[in-house]
């Protein structure tokens, strides 16, 4: 019973219920689920982390979320920001705010450096 969702589908008015209709999510991405909640374990990676934190925010399942923050903050990088970002932002992982400005830091500081302090670019006068 680590995930609320299914806390809440196997007590109560849902438990007679002999079936769970999944449409949502794509097989594998559930079966990986499934298996996460018998082992402990999942396998996260960029192809199918939008669809896991997406699953684990549904749930309300905060083992699964603390997976996917993990992938994302050893995954995060210059190359990867953009891709994380809308995930960051949609689902408000404040953890990663440090990392961000880090990042963002390390990428447009040198650029606006270079533009403040480099070699003067000529200037024509004209006539």
């Amino acid at each position: 019973m680590s995930s609320k969702y299914y806390s809440r589908m196997f007590s109560g008015d849902w438990q007679e219920n002999n079936q769970v209709i999944i449409k949502d999510y794509s097989y594998d991405i559930y079966y990986s689920y499934l298996e996460m909640l018998h082992t402990g374990r999942i396998r996260i990676n960029q192809s199918n982390i939008a669809e896991l934190i997406d699953l684990a925010n549904c749930y309300c399942d905060e083992r699964l979320m603390k997976h996917c923050r993990t992938f994302i903050r050893r995954d995060l990088n210059k190359q990867t920001l953009f891709t994380y970002l809308p995930l960051i932002s949609k689902y408000k992982l404040d953890d990663m705010h440090d990392k961000l400005v880090q990042l963002t830091i390390e990428r447009f500081l040198p650029k606006i450096t270079n533009n403040l302090f480099g070699k003067p670019k000529k200037y024509y006068r004209i006539s």
